[in-house]
């Protein structure tokens, strides 16, 4: 673990207090998980059927081996979704179909070789994005991965200086709490590095 702060009156403390970690193990509990089916369909195609448990905003993204975006569609206060994806005019390589939401990303792995399509269940990931909470100078971080990971944690201030960063190796569960009551007022942006994923979050105080 590596910490670096700037001194402006930014306290972090870890472990948080136990009805923290009950709030954490709580959310993570909780059904958030869409039921996700992604079927082949033809030769160059997909049906794929998407259902939360409540209403809620998401994004379905397909992107290339080099992680560039090739389709995109959003979707607002929705719980059902189905929908049949053309892939006849990608080349073969290897895609990624992501579904992302306001609490995690899923991300499926989808193959063409030969002009031939195959979804790669076993490859599927889960992400869960870092819940970042503020009660007046109080703040709280935590982050849930399925597997050990790496995170960074950044904080900048609203001259983007960064005055707090630490890193986590092999992690599967952070939980941070920052007491800016000593530091200057303003806005300030959490930067919370996933494995290569950057997730970014203002409070103002």
């Amino acid at each position: 673990m590596k910490i670096i702060v700037k001194e402006l009156g930014i306290k972090a403390k870890s472990p948080l207090a136990m009805v923290l970690l009950l709030s954490l193990n709580t959310l993570f509990a909780n059904s958030i998980e869409p039921d996700l089916v992604i079927q082949r369909y033809q030769e160059k195609s997909l049906l794929m059927y998407l259902s939360f448990p409540q209403e809620r905003d998401f994004k379905i993204t397909l992107k290339d081996a080099d992680r560039v975006l090739l389709w995109k569609e959003n979707q607002l206060a929705a719980k059902h979704f189905s929908k049949k994806i053309n892939l006849v005019n990608l080349p073969d390589g290897t895609y990624f179909l992501e579904i992302e939401d306001p609490q995690m990303i899923t991300s499926c792995q989808i193959s063409i070789k030969d002009n031939h399509l195959m979804v790669e269940e076993q490859k599927r990931t889960k992400r869960y994005k870092p819940v970042i909470t503020q009660k007046e100078e109080k703040v709280v971080l935590n982050m849930f991965s399925p597997t050990p990971t790496d995170v960074e944690i950044t904080i900048l201030d609203r001259e983007q200086h960064s005055v707090y960063q630490e890193v986590f190796k092999g992690e599967q569960r952070i939980e941070r709490s920052f007491d800016f009551s000593k530091a200057p007022g303003g806005s300030y942006t959490f930067q919370t590095n996933v494995d290569g994923r950057l997730f970014t979050q203002r409070i103002d105080l």
